[in-house]
């Protein structure tokens, strides 16, 4: 392990000069066995699907290999660029009748999966408005305290008022 020290202002905006030291330490990472699983594939419901029903992991697996890190880097095949992972809509709907689901399962899959779309499209076109509504929240925050400030002096000129004229005597 190394260490290395740092020396950084004791207040946020560097006005005292006494100053805080913070050591790091920097440490590194081996493996040296791994294990490979394989899970299922199931009926998903995430929107970033473009088109069609969506599929995701299932909770079951098989331990398929089990061994040294080293072997498995020099016996693996490429790794595939991430167009090559991606599976056609025609492709997801047969792999997902061939485990059992219906059309109907499907359909309504990617029903929820388009209205979860919608949402998230909205979301980020609302996302642009919200600092054009926080400024109008807080002008009218600002406004109605300057009233009730006016109020409230006008209130106590009106009791000093009252006040002044109670106390005489006819």
């Amino acid at each position: 392990k190394k260490e290395s020290s740092t020396s950084l202002p004791s207040s946020p905006k560097g006005k005292s000069k006494k100053q805080v030291n913070i050591k790091r330490t920097s440490s590194s990472v081996s493996f040296d066995s791994i294990t490979i699983r394989e899970y299922d594939l199931t009926l998903g419901d995430h929107p970033d699907c473009s088109w069609g029903p969506p599929l995701s992991l299932d909770w079951d697996f098989d331990e398929v290999h089990e061994g040294c890190v080293i072997q498995y880097e020099e016996q693996r095949a490429p790794k595939r660029k991430p167009r090559q992972m991606v599976q056609s809509s025609i492709r997801r709907k047969a792999y997902l009748k061939s485990i059992g689901y219906t059309d109907e399962d499907i359909e309504v899959a990617t029903k929820d999966v388009g209205a979860a779309r919608t949402k998230r499209f909205l979301t980020r076109k609302a996302a642009s408005i919200i600092p054009l509504e926080s400024a109008l929240e807080s002008a009218c925050r600002k406004f109605k305290r300057a009233l009730s400030k006016k109020a409230k002096d006008k209130k106590e000129r009106d009791d000093a008022f009252v006040h002044q004229f109670s106390n005489l005597t006819c």
